[in-house]
């Protein structure tokens, strides 16, 4: 004769089989806590996959897109930004390198205005972001040309005559100021 004896204690249930021979004792997870547990190790894996494969897609993207259809920044955009940002700093963003952290200017952009700033020696120079030895109360951005993966934006101020010619390239999928050139109207 076999009997079956099972014995339920939290998550576990014990299982004891009666034979001829004697019993046999088995110990197993229950269905639930099998079922939890897989569950426990697949969410997150889950969506890790989703996070990897986000990643994944809008980096092709970013590095596939041109510049008409990206969805960065325009050239204006970048240009009234980082000018924005230069007229409320507290200080000198140039003498204070803070330029060289901004996400919207070329490396060699700050590496050319390190040159022309080290060119004043002991003199008092001027800025060569603004054009100016003063900075101004406000810029206007005027619309910008778009050739391929160049631009070309002007900057007036509220200084009289006073323009800015401003190059930018589009790389990895960002508009980027590339020079600065002072212009007399």
């Amino acid at each position: 004769m076999r009997r079956v004896l099972r014995y339920k204690a939290g998550n576990l249930t014990k299982i004891g089989i009666e034979t001829e021979s004697g019993i046999k004792m088995k110990t197993e997870a229950s269905s639930r806590n099998r079922r939890g547990a897989t569950l426990r190790w697949m969410i997150p894996g889950v969506i890790g996959l989703l996070f990897i494969l986000t990643a994944c897609g809008l980096t092709a993207n970013r590095l596939s897109a041109s510049p008409e259809e990206s969805p960065a920044m325009q050239p204006e955009e970048v240009v009234e930004s980082f000018y924005n940002w230069m007229l409320q700093y507290p200080g000198n963003p140039i003498a204070e390198g803070a330029v060289a952290g901004s996400p919207y200017v070329a490396p060699e952009f700050v590496d050319r205005l390190n040159r022309t700033r080290a060119s004043f020696e002991n003199e008092p120079g001027y800025d060569p972001v603004l054009c100016a030895q003063d900075v101004p109360g406000k810029v206007m951005v005027a619309p910008a040309e778009v050739a391929g993966e160049t631009a070309r934006v002007v900057v007036t101020t509220d200084f009289p005559n006073h323009a800015i010619d401003l190059e930018l390239e589009f790389r990895d999928g960002e508009w980027v100021i590339l020079r600065t050139g002072c212009m007399v109207q």
